[in-house]
């Protein structure tokens, strides 16, 4: 062959190769820009959200039996005390002092205080026990102290010399200000989720920035009822231990807990942003082999918070569309990779 023939021939080769080349950029499928995930093994999680109230976990009040006559007072609100550490004296008042306003007795404490000399009211006042006979121990006019049951915080401390306390009221209150728990009130439809142990993310208005982990410590034995804006209903006491408080999280704040009730290791869970529905009801999803999107038909298994775990076993890596709505089938997608659950 000539070269003159080598040379048209690859020439024309060229120009055949140029066409083709050519008519494949003109007539190239427009592809559709989609948010994709790429699936892996998840930990899926069923969660129930309740409303509770923020307490101080371990709280005692002084609260005395009989009618007393605070004497002198040891601390201040605020101190650190320690278990069996003396907050404050007293002597103990006859059940008749009750109507005896605390404004006399604070005169009649001055009075003792200048002069050395009992008046002759607070001896009638230090005459007796509440409804008790007194005990070899409890001799009228003797000064008895009142101790602190745990190591703690003074938080509460409404009392000084020559303040009088009826039966039954409280004098002072010790807490563990940093050892908090959460009061929640369970439906009755609900409570049978609940278990000791189970974990929980508290979050609240109060704290808008963060975020505390919490657990289930008890349940309630017995159910009250209760009345909402739904009107009444059985409800059971669950307490949540908060197991990193710090000083944003306060007493007395209305938070949010969303209790994980359930958890399957290493699930094949699909989030709800990617799952559609036939006419018929048959869920699927899209899935993208080799920039196409394909349709993959899905049977759930069980739905969580965050998306359902389905009975197919899809291969690890399978990049999972999360805007299906986008596509049909055997589209061209151009991926664009991203979260599909959040981060706890």
């Amino acid at each position: 062959m000539s070269m003159k023939r080598y040379l048209l021939l690859f020439l024309s080769t060229a120009l055949v190769l140029g066409c083709f080349t050519a008519a494949g950029i003109i007539f190239k499928p427009e592809s559709v820009s989609v948010k994709t995930w790429t699936l892996e093994p998840t930990c899926a999680s069923d969660q129930l959200m309740c409303t509770g109230t923020v307490k101080r976990e371990n709280e005692k009040e002084i609260v005395l039996s009989q009618n007393i006559l605070v004497t002198e007072v040891f601390v201040k609100k605020g101190d650190t005390v320690t278990a069996g550490q003396k907050l404050f004296s007293y002597q103990i008042a006859s059940e008749n002092s009750s109507a005896t306003s605390q404004q006399t007795y604070a005169e009649l404490w001055e009075e003792y205080q200048k002069t050395g000399q009992i008046p002759d009211e607070v001896e009638t006042l230090l005459a007796g026990v509440e409804s008790q006979p007194q005990t070899s121990h409890e001799q009228e006019g003797e000064t008895k102290t009142a101790s602190s049951p745990i190591d703690g915080t003074v938080m509460e401390l409404d009392i000084q010399a020559g303040t009088f306390l009826s039966a039954g009221e409280n004098a002072v209150t010790v807490a563990e200000p940093q050892n908090l728990k959460i009061e929640l009130q369970i439906n009755e439809a609900n409570v049978s989720r609940i278990q000791v142990g189970q974990t929980a993310k508290v979050t609240g208005s109060g704290f808008p920035e963060e975020q505390y982990s919490a657990e289930v410590v008890s349940i309630s034995d017995e159910a009250v009822t209760q009345t909402s804006t739904s009107g009444k209903e059985a409800v059971v006491e669950v307490i949540l231990k908060v197991l990193n408080a710090d000083e944003k999280i306060k007493p007395g704040y209305t938070v949010k807990a969303s209790v994980v009730t359930e958890t399957v290791e290493d699930a094949v869970q699909i989030p709800y942003d990617a799952v559609l529905a036939d006419e018929e009801g048959n869920e699927y999803i899209y899935v993208v082999s080799q920039h196409r999107a394909v349709m993959q038909p899905i049977t759930a298994v069980k739905e969580y918070t965050s998306g359902i775990v389905i009975e197919e076993s899809l291969e690890e890596g399978t990049s999972i569309i999360l805007e299906p709505e986008r596509v049909k089938q055997g589209d061209y997608v151009k991926c664009f990779e991203t979260e599909a659950f959040a981060n706890d």
